[in-house]
């Protein structure tokens, strides 16, 4: 577990870093520059175009994941089955180019009464998807080779960094609002662009052919493993996307502007469980082909211990300075207090059983994991087309976190069954009994208090004090203590280096 505690608590790091300069830019900076329905179309276009991207890959992140490790013991096989790769995402984005304009007319009709502005800037969503989609073949291809930070210090950070930029050149009057939205699209080839140099300066890729054949039977696996990988691709991608979607087309731009904005703020719960899983997933794929059940075991509760205690944290200490924070904002986010706590819900079960779609997507029964996200797709759309006209917003995050709780109940029952392991420790049920506890005295205690930076600190304050101190003094949780362990020998480190 060490190299996992290591390398996601950088991840983490950088994570958060980048967190917090999206919050500047999501949360601060599009809303003084931008108008609602603004937001809108800049959220819809990177939306569909990051679907765009997941869905361009056609399964060959996960063929990478899954199959890498039989290739890796050969430089030159390894870097012929990253070619054969990377030529797949260059068929998936000219395949899902070419699927939108032949269905443009539709795609025109559905958005001329709610989203009409956005048909305008529709096409920046290509720059966006093409990017995405080469980033996630380098990343995984990285993550396979126990490169974890850079890729994600480049996506994370860097690429955040550029937004800010475009968004201070905007709302400074250097460029206007179609410029921001062609620079906005732009930048999300830097990643991507700065990854290709990195592997080829390494020699880790060269566009040289290598000649190097792969057995039929091997390659009749891969491509049922990639065919089946790519549908469950789609499935949980759109699930990602498609409230956005759908309310742009039900209820307008200004209503997308402020969902997105909202499930933005809720992100912060998921770079715990990007981190971990980042880390996590090839490290499942090499038990796998080892048959080390037993470890997969304890790294699955390990994670998930880790996951849990984070996304407690974050939820508590989000939760109970809603009021400061929504405070922030202009009237029409208000609603967003309502929909943070909907969100948050689905979002912390999806991060306690993380490594419930690593395990099976890379066991032998990987097909069945195609089921489970039909399920997922079918549900989310039929539950946002019910709850969006009758609940509006708060009926799209419904939607989306009931069907995702469900998604992730029925994969834990499978895995369990099937092989036997689960994430499940009596340690983690008293880290919910603590922060259930903590949060009703909050409420008891401050009830109704006048909103002030000083409230923020005092109750921000006393979690660390009554609930962190606690459980890293008595070691309740011992995953838990031994990351908040980690991270607090990590800023000690880093502080005695700069005196």
């Amino acid at each position: 577990m060490g190299i996992v505690q290591k390398d996601a608590l950088r991840v983490t790091v950088i994570s958060y870093m980048g967190l917090v300069l999206g919050y500047l830019n999501k949360a601060v900076l599009m809303i003084v520059f931008l108008k609602v329905e603004e937001i809108g179309i800049v959220n819809l276009l990177l939306s569909i175009g990051l679907f765009f991207g997941q869905a361009a890959n056609l399964g060959s992140t996960f063929s990478i994941w899954r199959f890498f490790p039989f290739f890796s013991d050969d430089k030159s096989r390894s870097i012929a089955f990253i070619q054969r790769m990377m030529t797949l995402v260059l068929m998936g984005c000219l395949l899902f180019a070419g699927i939108y304009f032949v269905f443009q007319d539709q795609i025109i009709e559905y958005y001329s009464e709610n989203g009409a502005q956005f048909l305008t800037y529709s096409y920046w969503i290509f720059p966006i998807g093409v990017s995405y989609a080469f980033y996630l073949l380098y990343e995984v291809y990285l993550r396979s080779l126990f490169i974890n930070v850079l890729p994600a210090f480049l996506f994370e950070f860097v690429l955040r960094l550029c937004v800010t930029i475009t968004l201070l050149l905007f709302g400074f009057g250097f460029i206007n609002f179609d410029s921001f939205i062609a620079l906005h699209s732009i930048v999300y080839a830097v990643p991507t662009i700065y990854l290709s140099l990195y592997l080829w300066k390494k020699k880790l890729f060269t566009f040289r052919s290598q000649n190097k054949s792969t057995s039929k039977k091997l390659r009749t696996i891969i491509a049922k493993y990639s065919s089946i990988s790519y549908l469950n691709t789609i499935g949980a991608t759109a699930v990602v996307s498609i409230d956005a979607i759908m309310i742009s087309g039900f209820l307008g731009l200004k209503a997308t502007g402020i969902y997105t904005t909202i499930v933005y703020l809720t992100s912060a719960l998921m770079v715990p469980y990007r981190s971990i899983l980042r880390v996590c997933s090839p490290i499942i794929a090499k038990h796998w082909k080892r048959k080390e059940i037993k470890e997969m075991q304890l790294l699955y509760t390990q994670s998930s211990s880790i996951s849990l205690f984070i996304a407690l944290v974050l939820f508590t200490g989000i939760w109970i300075n809603r009021f400061e924070i929504f405070s922030l904002l202009p009237q029409e986010y208000l609603i967003g207090i309502e929909l943070f706590l909907i969100l948050m819900a689905g979002r912390m079960v999806d991060m306690y059983l993380a490594l419930n779609g690593a395990i099976l997507s890379s066991s032998k029964k990987y097909s069945v994991d195609l089921i489970f996200t039909l399920f997922l797709l079918i549900g989310v759309i039929v539950s946002n087309y019910i709850f969006i006209p009758i609940y509006g917003l708060k009926g799209a995050a419904m939607a989306t976190s009931v069907t995702i709780v469900l998604y992730n109940l029925l994969r834990l029952g499978y895995v369990q069954i099937q092989y036997k392991i689960h994430p499940f420790e009596k340690s983690q049920f008293y880290l919910i009994l603590i922060f259930i506890a903590f949060l009703i005295g909050v409420e008891l205690f401050f009830p109704e208090v006048e909103i002030s930076i000083g409230t923020f600190f005092i109750k921000s304050a006393l979690l660390g004090l009554l609930v962190l101190l606690p459980i890293y003094y008595f070691n309740i949780e011992k995953n838990a203590s031994n990351y908040m362990r980690e991270a607090l020998n990590k800023i000690l480190k880093i502080k005695s280096k700069s005196i």
